[in-house]
């Protein structure tokens, strides 16, 4: 059993690894490495790149860059193998935790869970999200990798197990990593707490003593994000505006991802549970319920929030399921030999498709035909490689990635013109609306125009690319008049020629501006 399971972990990491130089990246893995390619530059966070999000995710894709340029493969390539070694990590550090948790079952039960762990974690964010695609090293894919190892650990806790002071403080501090990437899914943190707090009778003072080390990330974070006036400013500035976005939660609550979690949770309640695997299929829910109130705090309504409660109910689920038919003699070894067989069939057929998928995207990409290559990407790719280009939207598809594979050079400090929803969509009545002149605007409306206005006479961007879907917006806003807002755009457009429009895409051109071929986008 060991090694059949072992074989197989191996097989589905080698699989992944050969798949990760083709894997697309998401839009948001996308902008985060070329924000971190910018801070190592000696570009400043919320000046010269202006998100909204925290700070952590940057630095955290500073290393897959670093990496890039150390070795001098792609960022994209390398940002995947980082993924994949985190995912080997939290599978590691689970199948270690479960030592003492499974008594005499942990040979059987943890290579198998070890085996569920692996299938979650790579092929789950694989799914596709309805706007964006893939979820592969988004944030949320990051915080479930980071806080799986510590809901187990959180069940040799309630059992009063001893563990290895390294392997607590480890695991601890990916966990409050995972949570400060989005301080929204604190609430799994309070929620196996309290759980434990009142399962084991604890005093204050221990429960306090045995999160040190989570207490001293959290507190050193917020201290390092407000002791830097630019970060500080800059996320208050980011918070005030992007609640723009927010989805009605009467909308949230009618989510594909949340049906399918009351789904699982509805098996969790009618799977029969062993009294010593208890423990571990109550945390996993608790913590899966946890990360589910920060989806639902978000109010966005995007897929991908809801892929580390998923996660983590799934997980849940397929414990119990395996503890079930273990504890049944008559059915065990039935049911192992065929769970090891449908994986190794599984991993059979996904390596047969996986190596005919990547012999074809050889030739696809050769052919500049390659799924990543967007008609905007190809657009970019033919008559701004290594050139400047402006992008204006309130999303950040179609532009990201496809700029990454077009080895255009993006000039605008925002990834998306994430304030204009928060600036218009209250003024928005009926769908009718009045663009605000330039001498009535807001400090911050007029610092974002006038950023856009400054990248275009510095920089002389080759394309100036317009959405023009109503995205997000209760309008169809004109980005081009809103450009000309400014008193020096028009001077500045004049210099600019319709060039094509891809669907809802309208690009200009910069007169006289000799068209470059590209050498193809990079390999992913």
């Amino acid at each position: 059993m060991r090694y059949t399971c072992l074989v197989l972990l191996v097989a589905a990491f080698s699989l992944s690894a050969l798949l990760a130089q083709y894997q697309p990246l998401h839009c948001d893995s996308a902008w985060y490495l070329f924000a971190a390619d910018k801070l190592l530059d000696g570009g400043e966070l919320y000046v010269d790149i202006k998100g909204v999000h925290p700070p952590l995710v940057f630095y955290i894709h500073a290393i897959p860059v670093l990496l890039s340029r150390l070795s001098g493969c792609d960022p994209g390539t390398c940002f995947n193998f980082f993924v994949l070694a985190l995912c080997a990590g939290a599978v590691a550090l689970v199948f270690g935790l479960l030592d003492g948790l499974l008594g005499s079952a942990r040979g059987r039960l943890g290579w198998l869970y070890a085996l569920v762990l692996t299938a979650v974690l790579l092929v789950l964010p694989l799914y596709s999200n309805r706007s964006v695609g893939h979820e592969f090293g988004q944030r949320d894919h990051l915080i479930l990798i980071l806080v799986v190892p510590f809901i187990v650990f959180q069940a040799r806790r309630l059992k009063e197990l001893s563990t290895r002071r390294a392997l607590s403080l480890t695991v601890q501090v990916a966990f409050a990593l995972g949570i400060l990437l989005k301080p929204y899914y604190i609430f799994a943190w309070f929620m196996l707490e309290i759980y434990r707090w009142c399962s084991v009778r604890m005093k204050a003072r221990q429960v306090f003593v045995d999160n040190l080390p989570i207490l001293a990330v959290f507190l050193g974070y917020g201290a390092a994000v407000a002791l830097s006036p630019a970060s500080f400013h800059g996320l208050l500035h980011a918070l005030r505006y992007y609640s723009g976005y927010n989805t009605p939660l009467s909308i949230v609550l009618r989510a594909p991802e949340l049906i399918g979690w009351i789904w699982l949770l509805a098996a969790f309640l009618l799977v029969p549970r062993r009294g010593e695997q208890n423990p571990l299929a109550t945390v996993l829910m608790l913590g899966s319920f946890g990360l589910l109130l920060g989806a639902l705090a978000q109010h966005k309504g995007w897929s991908y929030h809801f892929l580390p409660c998923l996660g983590l109910a799934a997980l849940d689920v397929a414990w119990m399921v395996l503890a079930w038919l273990d504890s049944l003699p008559s059915l065990r070894i039935w049911a192992i030999r065929a769970i090891v067989g449908s994986v190794s069939a599984a991993t059979a057929v996904w390596a047969g498709f996986a190596l005919v998928y990547a012999v074809r995207l050889q030739g696809l990409e050769s052919a500049g035909r390659a799924p990543w290559v967007t008609p905007i990407s190809a657009v970019m790719r033919t008559h701004a490689a290594r050139q400047p280009v402006l992008a204006l939207s309130t999303s950040i598809p179609p532009f990201w990635p496809a700029v990454t594979y077009s080895q255009a050079r993006w000039i605008s400090p925002y990834h998306h013109l994430w304030l204009l929803p928060g600036l218009y969509r209250a003024s928005c009545r009926d769908g009718r609306f009045a663009y605000r002149d330039y001498a009535s605007m807001s400090e911050a409306e007029r610092n974002l125009l006038q950023d856009l206005i400054a990248a275009i006479e510095n920089e002389r961007p080759v394309l100036i690319m317009l959405d023009e879907r109503n995205s997000y917006l209760c309008w169809k806003f004109d980005f081009l008049r809103y450009l000309s807002l400014h008193p020096r755009a028009p001077a500045l457009l004049r210099d600019y020629a319709e060039l094509t429009k891809q669907g809802f895409v309208r690009v200009l051109v910069l007169r006289g501006s000799a068209d470059k071929t590209g050498e193809g986008g990079d390999r992913r």
